[in-house]
């Protein structure tokens, strides 16, 4: 049986709960559930904004293959399209060369083997280059080369079976009959490498510096090829020679094809 102290004592306990409920519902509004709240929320937060930035760090990375994915595309597009319009260049350059070939065959009547250049070497002494046609397609020693424009660019000095060794008209093995055009002048050239001396024109001849020098023809080189231009003009006093030397018309780094005048 509950004593009278016990029962009192319970009663009290009772109580005082009672009053926490109370005041915690009524005057504090509920402080105990607002600190719980409090602190899962603000756990509940943190995970939540972590969440958000791990998946929209997931949405960059994955934008940012895609970016990369169409850079790739874009670029191995614009490369094909650069190979496409060289390939274009080279076509239209083929054919220009491929129609001047017969404008030239066509007015001097001459047969003409189309050739590629390559192996170019220049220098004080020599100046070479080798093109990949030789006997079996008719090229022969002594034979003349021009380019598009029907300039002389150089005399096959070796032939092969299928290329053929090429010195320029400025090669010092290279000596060539030609004269002044639109002058009664007449001249042999000496090669130096790079550039030519023209012997054999007298202290009365007239010519300027830009006068253009044609072949006279001889052996297997056709005449009125233009191939040089007058570089300098010296006279000396009392001499009987002027000395004169002249330069290629061409700039042979640019020129990638040729052709060999056959007949």
């Amino acid at each position: 049986m509950i004593s009278k102290f016990s029962y009192k004592k319970l009663l009290l306990k009772t109580a005082v709960f009672a009053l926490v409920i109370f005041l915690n519902n009524l005057v504090f509004h509920n402080p105990i559930e607002n600190i719980f709240y409090s602190v899962t929320g603000n756990i509940s937060s943190f995970f939540n904004n972590k969440l958000v930035f791990i998946s929209q760090y997931g949405r960059g990375i994955l934008e940012l293959n895609k970016i990369l994915d169409e850079n790739r595309t874009l670029k191995n597009s614009n490369n094909k399209l650069l190979a496409d319009t060289a390939r274009l260049e080279e076509i239209e350059r083929e054919n220009q060369i491929l129609r001047t070939r017969l404008k030239i065959a066509s007015d001097s009547g001459t047969e003409l083997i189309l050739a590629n250049l390559f192996n170019m070497r220049s220098g004080q002494y020599a100046s070479t280059f080798t093109i990949d046609q030789g006997s079996v397609e008719g090229v022969e020693d002594g034979m003349a080369l021009i380019s598009a424009e029907n300039i002389l660019v150089g005399i096959v000095a070796k032939t092969y079976k299928h290329t053929a060794l090429i010195f320029t008209p400025e090669h010092p093995d290279i000596s060539l009959s030609v004269k002044i055009q639109g002058r009664t002048v007449l001249a042999r050239s000496r090669g130096f490498g790079d550039s030519v001396k023209l012997d054999l024109i007298t202290s009365q001849d007239e010519l300027e510096p830009g006068d253009l020098v044609v072949t006279v023809g001889s052996g297997k080189i056709p005449a009125s090829l233009p191939v040089f231009k007058i570089d300098n003009i010296k006279i000396g006093g009392g001499d009987l020679f002027k000395e004169v030397t002249a330069k290629p018309i061409l700039n042979r780094i640019d020129i990638t094809k040729v052709f060999v005048i056959i007949n």
